[in-house]
């Protein structure tokens, strides 16, 4: 039995209200995420440029930068992503289905009857 003659598919499809994240909360990501790449921006212009400025400086205006440019993308993506008359819903299985070529059958049925005897013995001994 090969890796693609088996398909894990789900099944009996239903769509579920994705939770939405503060606005405040895709701020605070974005910014530090921005300063990241702000940090980077520096190294790089440190590393490039001919400035008047000493290299700790340009890391300070550098990070300042970023944090900027990245608060206000977080801050402009979670006014999108908020807004009231989104609704942002995800079709997620409400149970998984095993698919194989009749003539596997019997080896994925031991597979997953193994698997099973596995997990419940993993929970047993858990308790």
């Amino acid at each position: 039995m090969g890796r693609h003659s088996l398909a894990i598919v789900g099944a009996e499809l239903v769509l579920t209200e994705r939770p939405r994240t503060s606005t405040a909360r895709l701020a605070a990501k974005s910014a530090s995420t921005g300063l990241g790449l702000g940090l980077l921006a520096a190294v790089f212009v440190t590393l490039v440029a001919d400035t008047n400025l000493s290299g700790l400086a340009v890391m300070l205006w550098g990070l300042v930068y970023g944090v900027l440019v990245g608060a206000l993308v977080g801050l402009f993506r979670g006014l999108v992503h908020n807004r009231p008359d989104a609704v942002f819903t995800d079709p997620l299985p409400s149970r998984y289905e095993v698919r194989c070529a009749a003539a596997d059958a019997s080896v994925a049925r031991a597979l997953l009857d193994q698997q099973t005897n596995l997990s419940t013995t993993t929970l047993t001994d858990a308790a």
